[in-house]
């Protein structure tokens, strides 16, 4: 019942007489579904005593008249309900204000529901209280709405946040070169911003055929360098057997790996691309059990491939960094020991070490107790670059057993490379200082 209609329901009330007090009691519970209730103006216990009860009050409170009437209203209270609403409630009506507040009242049946009402007064003509008259409104529903749309906001803040982390994580990913940095960061992600207690990540040994933790984040879980082959039946060995992310409410299905929870939940998420063989897991643990909202599942899958695809990457890096030291070691000379000369060198690349440059440098001892001193640089990078400064280095050590002074020898080496490279084709410069044990 709205506000409105409760005031000329209790100014109605207020105007009639003894006589046609009935009547007009019957057709005020018809005007609407709200519960109405009177009590006598009595404040003191064991008043108020209710006087009158609508239908609708019967169907919200499971009571029937005849078990009302006569009783304090105050039946219908019980544990939950709200003191302090009620303390208002007795202080309004003493100070003469009409009364209106929410609290927990209880059914007939023991079970609690919301209920908000209000009173005021009903006077006689010398303006003394006679009665107190309450419309009651279950509003239980509306408040469970309520609940949901704020646990609703709250996930949604939640899951905004956690996809803010996981954007902040990618961007932090992206310039990571190193493997292992790309581990640590995936599992100080899971631990402290998508709520896990406990992260592990395991990967594949393809040497040794076993597993090896090789990143863990929490007290109590396995540590790295922790070797293990997964069975079947555990979780990690059914989401490596069907490729596809595994989670349980409640870790009783062995693991697989140690991750400092007993009986919480767990998530299991290969690594790997979906149409290849999984390289690795990364495998999440709480302290407790709970359920995984589709929303919440949505941010464990991209976390592993933002794991996946960003760890193949550094790992490619870091084969690429190894290959490129490996190559340029071979490109270019270990310098022994020269006649009359101490000779010592440094090569430093201006660009990533994962790439190979086309710098060189060599020292040439020739027949007659000279050193040729040779530096060149092939404009470029990477293996066309590196096989380039190759055949140069080769081909001017060659030209050297028969041609010493500086001048012939890059004229020749320059109509060697054109024979073999068009003109435009590369870039190359090459200096040669020629030193004689004479001076």
């Amino acid at each position: 019942m709205d506000e409105d209609a409760f005031e000329r329901i209790a100014g109605s009330l207020q105007a009639v007489t003894s006589g046609e007090f009935d009547e007009l009691l019957a057709r005020a519970s018809h005007v609407s579904r709200s519960a109405i209730c009177i009590t006598d103006a009595d404040l003191d216990e064991p008043g108020p005593r209710i006087v009158y009860v609508n239908p609708a009050f019967e169907e919200m409170t499971g009571y029937s008249s005849e078990e009302v009437l006569g009783r304090n209203p105050r039946f219908l209270q019980g544990p939950r309900s709200d003191r302090k609403v009620l303390d208002r409630l007795r202080a309004d009506l003493e100070a003469g204000r009409p009364f209106q507040g929410e609290s927990l009242n209880y059914r007939k049946d023991g079970v609690a529901f919301h209920m908000a009402w209000r009173i005021a007064a009903l006077r006689d003509a010398g303006g003394r209280v006679t009665h107190y008259v309450a419309a009651q409104d279950d509003v239980t529903a509306r408040r469970e709405a309520e609940r949901l749309l704020r646990d609703h906001a709250d996930l949604l803040q939640d899951d905004t946040e956690r996809l803010g982390t996981l954007v902040d994580l990618g961007v932090t990913l992206a310039r990571a070169s190193d493997p292992a940095d790309v581990l640590s960061q995936v599992t100080a992600a899971a631990v402290g911003s998508l709520g896990a207690d406990h992260a592990v990540i395991v990967l594949i040994d393809d040497e040794r055929g076993d597993w090896v933790v090789a990143g863990s984040g929490g007290t109590g879980a396995s540590p790295v360098g922790s070797r293990f082959d997964p069975d079947a039946g555990t979780l990690i060995g059914r989401a490596l057997a069907d490729h596809r992310p595994v989670v349980s409410a409640t870790s009783t299905a062995p693991v697989g790996v140690s991750l400092g929870t007993n009986g919480g939940a767990a998530a299991v998420l290969p690594l790997g691309e979906a149409t290849t063989h999984a390289y690795g897991v990364l495998v999440l643990g709480w302290q407790e059990p709970r359920t995984f909202r589709p929303a919440e599942e949505t941010h464990l899958s991209l976390l592993s491939r933002l794991a996946t695809r960003t760890y193949r990457k550094t790992q490619d890096l870091a084969n690429q960094r190894s290959l490129a030291v490996e190559l340029q070691g071979a490109l270019l000379p270990r310098l022994g020991t020269l006649p009359g000369l101490h000779a010592s060198w440094r090569y430093l690349s201006v660009a990533d070490d994962s790439v190979v440059g086309g710098d060189w440098y060599d020292a040439v001892e020739l027949p007659q107790g000279e050193v040729a001193l040779l530096v060149g640089d092939v404009v470029g990078h990477g293996a066309p670059a590196a096989a380039l400064m190759g055949e140069i280095r080769f081909t001017t050590r060659g030209l050297l057993r028969a041609f010493t002074d500086p001048g012939t020898l890059l004229d020749e080496l320059d109509a060697s490379l054109l024979a073999d490279h068009p003109p435009g084709e590369a870039l190359a410069s090459t200096c040669a200082v020629i030193l004689s044990p004479d001076g």
